[in-house]
């Protein structure tokens, strides 16, 4: 069986899938089993682990459940990702300097993981975002990164 590619899920989207309130429970359902079924190595920034120390108990416990299940590698920001992450600031690509999105996309730009999972509309999934990502990685000698809805995985 061939391996699916590697896929970073963001933030937004751990926090979304953690908090039970999650508008469209049918495509939850049909996605988390996918990402295990169809052979996805997972991949989850620390800071993600960081920030759901901040979670309400129900929230954190739900994580707990969907960390065993998917067994996420934890990605750890270094010299060349804070780098690449710069550079992505340069551009102002999100509205916040501190945005997260910044340190996951340069991680999957260092570390050759060539999907990011996201649910985020108004920031990241967006032409424009996609194609300044690409361009900058390219720019650096990095592989493109798609950044795809949880839809697209089926």
């Amino acid at each position: 069986m061939e391996k699916n590619p590697d896929i970073l899920i963001e933030h937004n989207l751990w926090g979304l899938l953690s908090s039970g309130n999650i508008n469209d429970k049918t495509l939850c359902e049909a996605f988390l089993p996918a990402l295990s079924e169809k052979k996805y190595t997972v991949f989850i920034s620390q800071k993600t682990m960081e920030i759901s120390n901040n979670w309400q108990e129900s929230s954190k416990e739900i994580l707990k459940g969907l960390i065993l299940k998917l067994k996420p590698i934890i990605i750890v920001p270094n010299e060349e990702i804070n780098k690449l992450s710069e550079e992505y600031k340069k551009y102002g690509l999100f509205s916040s300097p501190q945005n997260l999105y910044y340190t996951e996309a340069a991680s999957c730009a260092v570390n050759n993981i060539p999907v990011i999972l996201s649910t985020d509309y108004k920031n990241l999934v967006r032409l424009e975002i996609k194609m300044k990502i690409k361009g900058i990685n390219q720019m650096f000698g990095y592989q493109p990164v798609e950044i795809v809805t949880p839809m697209e995985l089926f």
